[in-house]
């Protein structure tokens, strides 16, 4: 259902700024999966100083084109910076379906390596918010939501962000 909402919304190419209705201060807390099975915890922040969370969608080409550009980001932020993607549009209980056999497809073919997840929790409530996808958030080690959310595709600004937040 919220699928739907988000595909009738419509995805954006381009950095539109913020989207200050979300009043989500953080992703403190979920379990959630990965599309490989493996169960990820809001711990998973701790791993990094700053977590970059892309919120995407098989259906989107903008969130399908930048998946090469975020895996590079993932590799030059590595040890800083992670990057997970949240796969708004799959039914994870159904790994044999279109939609997950899509979201698998188009990350193998981008070399994208960097974990995708099942929006569980916080993640889910922030997702509820969502007008557009691509929409890229970012975290500290701690999952508390750091500056303003980034609506649409825009590499560069990602790094931008990453820097300013890493100091």
């Amino acid at each position: 259902m919220l699928a739907a909402l988000l595909c009738l919304a419509g995805c954006s190419g381009s950095s539109s700024g913020s989207d200050s209705s979300n009043e989500i201060t953080g992703i403190n807390e979920f379990t959630s999966v990965d599309l490989q099975g493996n169960e990820i915890t809001q711990d998973v922040f701790a791993e990094a100083d700053v977590t970059m969370i892309n919120f995407w969608g098989t259906y989107c080409g903008p969130c399908i084109s930048e998946m090469p550009e975020l895996q590079k980001i993932s590799e030059e932020y590595e040890g800083r910076a992670q990057v997970i993607g949240v796969v708004i549009d799959v039914d994870f209980d159904k790994p044999d379906s279109s939609e997950y056999q899509s979201a698998l497809s188009i990350l193998d073919e981008a070399g994208a390596k960097f974990r995708n997840i099942r929006p569980m929790g916080g993640l889910a409530e922030y997702m509820m918010n969502l007008q557009y996808v691509p929409t890229t958030i970012f975290v500290d080690n701690e999952g508390n939501i750091i500056g303003q959310p980034t609506v649409g595709a825009d590499a560069d600004r990602y790094r931008e962000r990453l820097d300013e937040y890493l100091g």
